[in-house]
């Protein structure tokens, strides 16, 4: 697939966000300004505790900035109402954890077709379904309960969760923190090539120095600021 012409996505403009804990003020991002282009793969690296996943649940509009704008293609998010903002999320933006979240006691198939069950047409949903487990290398597995899965395969049931309404960005927390070398390579390497696949912006928080190194860009948080890292 050819991509598109590079434009914004995403823009940040003057964000601010911080959290009160016993009466201390913490200050995340202090007026910050930061732009993501469609089909763009962005690494959020640093210490613990210095706000990643703060920026990315601001970025998934999970979590309000206290001031600012979060501009999707134009358009300030945050002038949604609740419920025009959860629609949107579903469709247009895909969300992986470190904790895969599956629903136990239920197949690889129906937890991945969660997100489309809300509006969508049943079956329409399953067959989509059933093309993105097959993508993720999941074919053999669509009909086993999740817990029977090994940890690789659980988290590529997320991947296919994430992707089932075509988002337009991905964002991942730490996708392959609970899983060792081999798989946290296989699914890293699955991630890029959906990303190209699919004209899909990814941003992804992450300690591990070889995934971030794949990344298009590496970013961190200094004092207040989202910044280009090395």
């Amino acid at each position: 697939m050819d991509k598109r012409p590079l434009t914004d996505l995403i823009v940040l403009d003057e964000i601010s966000k911080g959290f009160n804990s016993h009466n201390v003020r913490t200050d995340i991002l202090i007026q910050a300004d930061f732009s993501v282009l469609r089909g763009e793969t962005i690494a959020i690296v640093g210490a613990s505790g210095i706000g990643k996943s703060t920026l990315l649940n601001l970025m998934g509009t999970l979590d309000p900035p206290d001031s600012g704008k979060l501009m999707f293609e134009g358009i300030d998010l945050y002038s949604y109402s609740e419920d025009k903002l959860a629609r949107f999320r579903n469709k247009r933006i895909g969300f992986v954890f470190q904790f895969h979240y599956l629903l136990q006691g239920f197949s690889t198939l129906e937890n991945t077709m969660m997100p489309g069950l809300i509006n969508g047409n049943k079956k329409s949903i399953e067959n989509h379904a059933v093309n993105m487990l097959e993508r993720v290398g999941l074919k053999n597995k669509i009909l086993d309960r999740v817990e029977d899965l090994s940890g690789g395969e659980q988290q590529r049931v997320a991947l296919a969760r994430a992707l089932l309404m075509g988002p337009d960005l991905l964002l991942a927390d730490e996708p392959t923190g609970n899983l060792d070398k081999k798989n946290s390579q296989s699914v890293h390497e699955l991630i890029l090539e959906l990303n190209k696949e699919l004209d899909m912006t990814v941003i992804v928080v992450t300690h591990n120095s070889d995934f971030a190194g794949m990344m298009d860009k590496r970013v961190t948080i200094e004092e207040g600021k989202i910044v280009p890292t090395i």
